[in-house]
């Protein structure tokens, strides 16, 4: 049978599982990867059954001693292994006290955020307002307003990213990418300037866990 495994308090690090029990299948998950640092987890939880609504939870330390190798039996589904590679894999060691850029990016990408927002928000005018008033045809204005309404919520989620992801490597460039696009915009170039020059320092790099 096919068992979806998860530790208790991380549900985000899964696998589908292969094998006869419950039991045997958390034993397997707990055994395929090292990196996923089970020591610091007291349970994990075993799901099948239509929808995955029956569950077994079981500790740990019922397993010890674990054998280090990965069973041939794991089976991990493409969008569990993109997770890993975005968000789990690459995992830096973050110093204790971030570089003082970091937080000049947050106020930067948050003023994006709010920026872009706006943008949306503008477009409801175009849906609203009379066509007389936008001074263009029904089906202009309405064109107006899809357009700003799409453009300004993507570039909305696009700049909230860094604000709620740890750091990893790939998003280091991400972020260049966000301090390069402010660099398009006369109001915003002085701000994206002084960052970029800080951006690209060694320590801002260590933190990402960029080489």
């Amino acid at each position: 049978m096919n068992y979806h495994v998860e530790y208790k308090d991380q549900n985000w690090i899964a696998a589908n599982i292969e094998a006869a029990s419950p039991a045997e299948a958390a034993q397997l998950y707990l055994r395929r990867d090292s990196e996923m640092k089970w020591q610091d987890y007291g349970e994990v939880v075993v799901f099948w059954g239509l929808f995955g609504k029956q569950s077994e939870c079981f500790l740990i330390q019922e397993f010890l001693p674990l054998t280090p190798e990965p069973p041939e039996k794991v089976i991990l589904g493409p969008l569990t292994q993109l997770k890993h590679r975005l968000f789990d894999g690459n995992v830096p060691e973050i110093p204790g006290q971030p570089p003082k850029v970091i937080g000049w990016f947050r106020i930067y990408t948050g003023f994006l955020c709010l920026l872009y927002l706006g943008t949306a928000a503008y477009s409801l005018y175009f849906f609203l307002a009379d066509p007389a008033d936008t001074e263009m045809s029904a089906t202009a204005a309405r064109r107006t307003g899809v357009f700003l309404l799409v453009s300004g919520l993507g570039l909305f989620g696009a700049c909230l990213l860094p604000l709620v992801l740890r750091p990893r490597p790939w998003l280091w460039t991400y972020s260049l990418v966000l301090i390069c696009l402010g660099m398009t915009s006369a109001c915003i170039l002085p701000a994206s300037i002084p960052l970029l020059k800080w951006w690209s320092k060694p320590e801002t790099k260590k933190y990402f866990g960029k080489a």
